[in-house]
């Protein structure tokens, strides 16, 4: 197997992970197996749907394939040997998706590592990384997309992608899940990149999305790295200390006379095919690796150990590591490495 990383493109890979993830400072390593801690039983386990009803939920996701994608390259500039291109093409939900894809200077198709970024992050988070990619000898390029409400698609930095408007917030998670669909259609428009070759990697909000992006592209994503995300809406919403879920359940209390919104059947009905507890148990017999960290305040372990439980792969791998939301890249990032060498 071609390794991706030349003898000190480990580097590069560091600040690859510390501008994707946006990682906090390193803390000290637990054990060489850090125990799964374990999950609050604040909301009871939510089951994944049968075989009919996963198919009749993925059908919020359809969107026409023979739509033209009527992809741009909007710029393309150098930086120390890595081409640099802003992307727009269309969404099949109607506007434009800009995205930054960046291209090293390999011989040959390059993999790709399509990133699935967090809440309130995007497509520019990548741009630091471009000289690194030529100058340390990666042989991957990378593509990041502002996700519905995030750069020039909304105001507020993302903050509206999840909101009190329940249709708003349906939207956005479709509109999301079919934009990354739509990164892998123009993926395998070009011929410098290697469409057979794409590892989905998403983190919190990304890995929510990636999911269920995971699940419904069987044949194109080779695979897939989920950190710090969860399943089951209602135990996020029970458990979570985000500022914004904790607006949430008051406002649910006041106005529904319920702190979480998915107690209520005809809520949970609503939000119930987007869920990614559905989708985890379908991601097929791909390499999966899930990164969870054992005193998430954002993604509660209890929705992060759900997706634990519920993600299938060949292999499946499940870490935990010490502290909150923000993995420590020296914990994270020669997994990552190994994981891509080996699968990718």
């Amino acid at each position: 197997m071609t390794r991706l990383v030349r003898s000190s493109g480990w580097l590069a890979l560091v600040l690859l992970a510390s501008l994707a993830w946006a990682q906090a400072p390193a803390q000290a390593p637990a054990a060489d197996a850090p125990a799964a801690p374990v999950a609050t039983p604040a909301a009871a386990d939510w089951p994944p749907a049968d075989d009919a009803t996963y198919t009749t939920y993925t059908q919020a996701f359809d969107y026409d394939t023979t739509l033209p994608l009527n992809a741009t390259i909007v710029s393309d500039e150098d930086q120390a040997g890595t081409r640099v291109q802003l992307i727009e093409y269309d969404s099949a939900q109607g506007g434009r998706v800009p995205g930054y894809l960046l291209v090293p200077p390999a011989a040959g198709k390059r993999p790709v590592i399509l990133l699935a970024n967090g809440l309130g992050s995007s497509k520019s988070m990548i741009l630091e990384l471009a000289p690194y990619l030529a100058t340390f000898g990666l042989e991957f390029a990378v593509f990041c997309i502002d996700a519905p409400e995030h750069g020039p698609r909304g105001e507020g930095g993302g903050t509206q992608f999840f909101s009190l408007d329940l249709e708003r917030t349906r939207r956005n998670i479709v509109q999301g899940v079919d934009d990354y669909r739509r990164a892998l259609d123009y993926i395998a428009t070009r011929d410098d990149l290697d469409a057979e070759r794409v590892c989905l990697a998403g983190a919190s909000l990304g890995a929510i999305l990636g999911t269920m992006v995971t699940a419904l592209e069987p044949a194109r994503i080779k695979t897939a790295i989920l950190a710090v995300g969860g399943a089951d809406y209602g135990k996020i919403i029970a458990d979570s200390q985000h500022p914004a879920i904790a607006a949430l359940r008051e406002y649910a209390q006041a106005a529904l006379g319920s702190a979480n919104p998915f107690d209520l059947p005809e809520l949970r009905a609503q939000a119930d095919p987007l869920d990614p507890l559905h989708y985890a148990p379908r991601l097929g017999d791909r390499p999966i690796l899930v990164l969870g960290a054992q005193d998430d305040e954002v993604i509660p372990h209890s929705a992060g150990q759900r997706l634990a439980e519920l993600a299938v792969g060949s292999p499946k791998v499940v870490e935990w590591y010490p502290g909150g939301h923000m993995l420590a890249p020296d914990l994270v990032l020669p997994r990552l490495l190994s994981w891509l060498n080996e699968y990718l």
